[in-house]
């Protein structure tokens, strides 16, 4: 098993390359407007709606009436960082003066990074799949190194988690099909619901 990895990493040794510089380029950017660093001072003004979802939970579960502007990434996170949460409520300030808020914007942010990074594979996997090999490397390196791409994924935003989930869907409905089994169907019904979770008019 550990020499399959090995050969299949090795296989995409580029691909991998290519991820881990798009992944550099968006973390660079991390701290942005966080109060963390000497930057800007100002967070985008869409993340308020995102970060708030996340830093309100649980007490806002039954309180959110935009239905538009879904949440399911958003509790996600909540339920995965309600512990750091809760140990942040009864001590005060953890990792070297980071408050709470600061510590679920940049969880959120890093998140997001990996989605940006994770459309690079699926965009290679598209390309490949619908014409061929120089196309799968130049729309995956556009989608890696591109400007508006690049600025967008380490933001609390649900635009880049999104066009993972439609890329990624994008590949499940024919695979699901070709396949036919029930697991198939499964997992293109959990990737449907959550990008529908995500936002309703995705």
């Amino acid at each position: 098993m550990r020499k399959k990895g090995f050969i299949l990493i090795r296989q995409h040794r580029w691909l991998i390359l290519l991820a881990l510089l798009s992944l550099v380029l968006r973390l660079s950017m991390l701290t942005w407007g966080t109060g963390i660093d000497e930057h800007t001072g100002y967070y985008h003004p869409d993340e308020h709606k995102a970060w708030r979802s996340m830093t309100n939970f649980p007490g806002n579960y039954l309180n959110n009436h935009r239905y538009e502007y879904g949440t399911a990434l958003q509790y996600t996170l909540a339920i995965c960082c309600y512990p750091v949460n809760i140990g942040w409520n009864k001590i005060g300030v953890l990792f070297g003066g980071i408050d709470r808020l600061q510590f679920n914007v940049l969880a959120f942010r890093f998140v997001n990074s990996l989605f940006g990074v994770g459309c690079v594979f699926l965009v290679f996997k598209l390309g490949r799949k619908l014409y061929d090999g120089m196309t799968a490397w130049f729309a995956a390196a556009l989608v890696a190194l591109g400007y508006y791409h690049v600025i967008n994924s380490p933001i609390c935003s649900l635009d880049v988690p999104m066009s993972f989930f439609v890329t990624l869907l994008l590949l499940l409905v024919p695979w699901a099909f070709e396949r036919k089994s029930k697991r198939a169907f499964v997992l293109l019904g959990m990737a449907t619901g959550y990008l529908i979770g995500m936002k309703i008019y995705a």
